[in-house]
């Protein structure tokens, strides 16, 4: 078997689990039970009227309506019910998938878009913590944050290719 075949069982099998049901079933989400078993390969997902590019297409449309209707749900719910469906194990899944998608064939690739979302993360991340605990850090802690925030830019600089670290540099962003 290729490597390709291997990585597919090792999806299929991973969102079975994650669905919690052997035919893909899950209630709502993005995509629909055909959907999903197409993009796991157990159905191709090009057909007599249509064609692989319109399906990435269809794909691409249904994530970004579907991350749309994520921050909704972020905008408008109660603490609680965010707190049910976004938490450390269901975001850390994403974010993992996220930055450092499985493959069996090689270790994960930094692409310039993915080093700005792990970079915007850690700033957000140190964001957040900062003003959630501004009454009890002091002048030396609120510094230790912001080096840790200028090293997260030093080190996402170094990772992009050259015309994006030269425009940054230029920009005054790091």
């Amino acid at each position: 078997m290729d490597d390709v075949s291997e990585e597919l069982k090792y999806l299929q099998k991973k969102y079975r689990r994650l669905y919690g049901t052997p035919g893909y079933y899950a209630k709502g989400g993005l995509f629909s039970r055909k959907k999903r078993q197409q993009l796991l390969g157990l159905y191709g997902k090009s057909g007599r009227n249509r064609k692989k590019y319109d399906f990435w297409q269809d794909v691409r449309d249904y994530v970004r309506t579907g991350l749309t209707d994520l921050q909704l749900f972020t905008e408008t719910s109660d603490d609680k019910d965010i707190d049910m469906v976004l938490n450390r194990e269901t975001l850390k899944q994403v974010i993992r998938a996220l930055l450092f998608p499985y493959s069996i064939q090689e270790p994960p690739k930094q692409g310039a878009e993915k080093v700005k979302i792990a970079q915007i993360l850690i700033e957000i991340g140190f964001e957040y913590l900062k003003k959630s605990t501004i009454q009890v850090t002091t002048s030396s802690q609120e510094r230790m944050v912001e080096d840790a925030i200028n090293l997260s830019r030093q080190l996402s600089a170094l990772l992009l290719p050259e015309n994006e670290r030269a425009e940054l540099l230029r920009s005054g962003r790091m």
